[in-house]
């Protein structure tokens, strides 16, 4: 995610407590708290994760951890 930096995650904390996103092809879903939590999903994924909670076939394919003052800092 070259995207990810100190400035994209600046924006990313502003946008409010809970901030959410799915790519046009609606395969991808981002998904960000105001603690600074970011996690990236795939929705097309077909398999579903070993520790996820209920029965939908997706995978979170990336978490981040975006703090201020700090470079994101992937998970």
């Amino acid at each position: 995610m070259s995207w990810l930096n100190q400035e994209t995650a600046a924006e990313w904390r502003r946008a409010g407590k809970r901030y959410a996103a799915v790519t046009s092809n609606e395969g991808m879903l981002a998904v960000g708290t105001c603690g600074g939590m970011l996690h990236v999903i795939d929705l097309q994924s077909g398999t579903k994760d070993e520790y996820s909670i209920g029965t939908a076939p997706i995978h979170e394919t990336e978490r981040w951890i975006i703090w201020r003052n700090h470079e994101p800092l992937r998970w």
